[in-house]
């Protein structure tokens, strides 16, 4: 069907020398049946209304439009797209063989509908929302328009729903499910409609619902839970891109590989889940393991040359967190979303300070949903690994026969003393070499490892909650861990306390405001002056023909310049290492142009340290408690206190723009371009005094500096 604008039927009939008045007529009493009508539906009438064409703005709105037979679907698409209108209408409303031949300039929007539609026999009902329906004229004045409602719930559990879309299969008519699971549609148009609900995660399901005019029909739904494959998308460079369209060598970790370990530490979760980055750990004590990441493989000679891939040499890559330079060690793990590794010349766009890679973290987000309340505990109970084994009293007494043998020298342990040894006989007797001095030859054994180690326990607290509204979202979590030491009697135990809120707005579909705030704490404790490490070295070498107690039991023994290991443990002052740390981070994006986006960001990183170290004067006493041998860790002129702190502060802003394009569905263009900016303010102080008279209280003004 070709059709022609009325307009020139009008010019035609004015050159045939009729007058312009007669012809208008003819052209008004020709179309009035044919034409569409603008009608206004109102909640209190239950007929609509005309609309005032000379009071409506859409309707006067100019257009300039050009169709050369094009369907009449693409003809209302161009007016609807100038016009900026929302219309909707059914597939069955329209005549699917219409075609439309109209060029106008400065048409306005009435005009152009009432061309389109004529002889469509539709009407163009608005609704109070500004939306315009196209509806099948009824016979008589009544509008044909109903309404659909009904819930959306969750099909093995009946739970409701929330922000389910629900839609009219052919129409821009959509709804979302509230935090009951309702949902409702208004200005359907009647007869039978094609009803889709959605939710992701789940199986889409799609019904017939027959729509009365001015009634609400009822469809309710359940879904399904469906796996789904979502596409992978990685952060690189200031930016983000799927998986399938890299071309550098950039690994990921998700969250669920860091769940799935019962640990407190984020590079200990890190440890075997990336191909390619060697963690290393120098150490199992609590808050100071010593970790190390290299990912390109040993670049410079460290300072240490027996730690090939310690981070001071220069091996460590770059780790930022949500775009800002940070430090994983306070991390909670739970807050992480994924861990996104560049190894190649991608990460050669943060400069030389990557020369070694990048670690990209980025830290959960909120959902757009009703508040989502998490908790998490995890536990473990650590041990000692790898010991070497040390000899007990008998073989060390066998081995010390042996080196005497061997020098040239009598044996000193005879067969009496040796089956002494062997059976543990508890009376003592005067050293057979060294009896002078004031030594004794025991003839029990000392297990010096288990008199001193035991099994460590570490415990983890993680409670969340995240969700949102229709322009926000937040995720706050807060998190405690506990790691115990495994040093009998000694306080070697290190606490973490961390709070995060990430939250997200969006001041409008192109303005979107992105904040992190970040609390970090940690106290940890150490056996002061001589640390769980000498604590470790003393017990592994430590005699095993020594006792641990003075004959009495009321002193710890020594002799011949042994130290005692469960005095170390015991007596040691506690050492405190206070670390405080807050990490605010603030992105706002804006996208001004489809397709261009400008990014400011501004980070500030606050950090501090409060250490103290006492080296406590502890004195070890000969056999019979006769006298004080020597002292251990300290004598009592040499007791001391060193006091350390630190703050530094870490400023980062960022600012550039990103154009991103993509030409005939097959090749994309992106563009980036930006400036960043960095400085840090460090102060610290340190200051020790000794020969402290009380060891009870150790305020630096009570101790000397000679």
């Amino acid at each position: 069907m070709q059709r022609i604008a009325l307009r020139y039927l009008g010019l035609a009939c004015a050159l045939s020398a009729l007058p312009l008045r007669i012809c208008a007529t003819q052209n008004e009493d020709a179309t009035a049946s044919r034409a569409p009508r603008f009608l206004l539906a109102m909640a209190e009438r239950s007929t609509p209304v005309p609309v005032d064409l000379k009071r409506s703005a859409v309707l006067r709105r100019p257009l300039s439009i050009a169709f050369d037979g094009a369907p009449i679907k693409q003809a209302l698409a161009e007016i609807s797209r100038q016009a900026g209108l929302s219309l909707v209408y059914a597939d069955d409303v329209l005549p699917v063989e219409m075609t439309v031949s109209l060029r106008a300039d400065r048409i306005t929007v009435a005009a152009a509908l009432t061309d389109v539609l004529l002889d469509a026999g539709v009407d163009v009902v608005f609704t109070s929302d500004g939306r315009a329906t196209l509806v099948k004229r009824p016979p008589g004045p009544a509008v044909q328009l109903g309404s659909i409602a009904g819930t959306v719930t969750g099909g093995e559990t009946g739970t409701p729903l929330v922000r389910a879309v629900v839609s009219v299969v052919g129409t821009s008519l959509t709804a979302e499910t509230d935090a009951s699971g309702r949902y409702v549609i208004g200005s359907v148009p009647v007869g039978t409609q094609r009803l889709r609900a959605r939710m992701l995660g789940y199986a889409p399901v799609d019904t017939s619902v027959v729509v009365a005019e001015g009634q609400e029909s009822v469809m309710n739904f359940q879904l399904k839970a469906q796996a789904i494959e979502l596409q992978a998308v990685v952060a690189v460079g200031y930016g983000e891109k799927r998986r399938e369209n890299l071309t550098g060598a950039v690994g990921s970790v998700s969250s669920e590989a860091l769940e799935a370990r019962p640990i407190t530490n984020t590079m200990a979760a890190l440890q075997g889940a990336m191909p390619g980055l060697i963690v290393q750990r120098y150490s199992g004590q609590p808050g100071v393991e010593g970790f190390n990441l290299n990912l390109r493989g040993v670049s410079s000679v460290p300072q240490d040359k027996d730690k090939l891939f310690d981070a001071n040499g220069g091996n460590s890559p770059l780790v930022l967190i949500d775009g800002i330079p940070g430090s994983l060690d306070l991390l909670n793990p739970a807050d992480i979303q994924s861990i996104d590794v560049l190894k190649d010349a991608a990460a050669s766009i943060y400069g030389a300070r990557a020369a070694d890679g990048a670690l990209l973290v980025t830290t959960k987000r909120g959902t757009r949903t009703a508040p989502v309340f998490t908790y998490s505990v995890n536990s473990a109970v650590t041990k000692l690994t790898g010991m070497m084994e040390t000899p007990n009293n008998y073989q060390m007494a066998v081995m010390d026969n042996e080196a005497n043998i061997h020098a040239g020298a009598a044996p000193m342990y005879t067969p009496d003393l040796l089956n002494r040894v062997r059976a543990g006989d508890p009376n003592p007797i005067p050293h057979p070499l060294y009896a002078g001095l004031g030594w004794m030859l025991f003839f029990t054994n000392t297990d010096w490892r288990k008199a001193v180690f035991e099994n460590g326990f570490e415990q983890k607290h993680t409670l969340s909650v995240s969700g949102g509204g229709q322009n926000s979202s937040y995720y706050v979590s807060a998190a405690y861990a506990d790691q115990n030491g495994v040093i009998r009697y000694g306080n070697d135990n290190n606490r973490r306390y961390q709070l995060r809120l990430n939250y997200d707005y969006d001041f409008s579909r192109r303005i979107r405001l992105e904040s992190r705030l970040a609390v970090e704490n940690q106290d940890r404790s150490d056996m002061g002056g001589v640390k769980s490490d000498g604590v470790i070295v003393e017990t592994i070498f430590g005699m095993p023909n020594h006792p641990i107690y003075t004959e009495n039991g009321q002193h710890f023994f020594a002799q011949g310049g042994w130290r005692n290991a469960v005095a170390y443990a015991k007596d040691a002052a506690t050492d405190a290492f206070a670390t405080r740390g807050v990490n605010t981070n603030f992105k706002l994006i804006v996208e001004p142009l489809d397709g261009l986006k400008l990014n400011v960001q501004s980070g500030v990183n606050y950090r501090s340290n409060d250490n103290t170290d006492i080296g406590k004067s502890d004195p070890l006493y000969r056999w019979d408690d006769s006298s004080i041998v020597y002292y251990s860790i300290a004598t009592p002129d040499q007791n001391w206190v060193d006091r350390y702190t630190s703050t530094t502060l870490h400023r980062n802003y960022v600012g550039y723009a990103e154009f991103s394009r993509t030409f005939a569905d097959r090749h994309a263009l992106q563009l980036m371009g930006g400036v960043s900016h960095e400085d840090d303010d460090v102060d610290w102080f340190q200051a020790g005094r000794a020969n402290f008279s009380n060891q009870d209280v150790w305020g630096l003004n009570l101790g000397s500096t000679g």
